[in-house]
């Protein structure tokens, strides 16, 4: 099966099942609220923004989103990306550098699904001038995780 057929039909069931935030907005509600239009200015760091805001423990404005690793703002704990670790819904993956992309300072994006060799994040500007949609990825740059606490 296509990767992207088949992380689409289990995101589906995901919403289904309701994969809720603890913390505030359910993940759902915001992808409804947001999906193909365009957040804020555009970036990914602008979508990443209002999610962080939406759950309840906003971050701070970085200019660029490889500016989010390794770091631990309130409410969130840094997870380092390894071989073996899955995000989990709700999480902001970070990339560094990427320029094979077109992101030459890197990306962040909100979990929706995954596993240890691919996933399905919430994204915008991705590729670039995109609006708010469902990207799968593999974790090619992928540095971690801003995991809510």
């Amino acid at each position: 099966m296509h990767l992207k057929k088949h992380i689409g039909a289990v995101l589906f069931g995901c919403f289904i099942v309701g994969a809720n935030s603890a913390h505030g907005q359910s993940l759902p509600a915001f992808i409804n609220k947001w999906e193909g239009k365009t957040c804020g200015s555009g970036q990914c760091v602008a979508v990443a923004q209002d999610w962080a805001v939406a759950d309840g423990a906003p971050i701070p404005n970085h200019a660029y989103a490889c500016q989010y690793a390794n770091t631990n703002p309130p409410g969130w704990r840094w997870v380092p990306n390894t071989p073996t670790g899955v995000p989990s819904p709700g999480v902001l993956v970070v990339w560094g550098a990427y320029p094979g992309a077109g992101l030459p300072y890197g990306h962040i994006a909100i979990e929706d699904y995954g596993n240890a060799n691919a996933f399905a994040s919430f994204d915008q500007n991705w590729p670039i001038g995109s609006k708010c949609h469902i990207q799968p990825h593999n974790y090619n740059y992928v540095l971690g995780w801003l995991h809510r606490i």
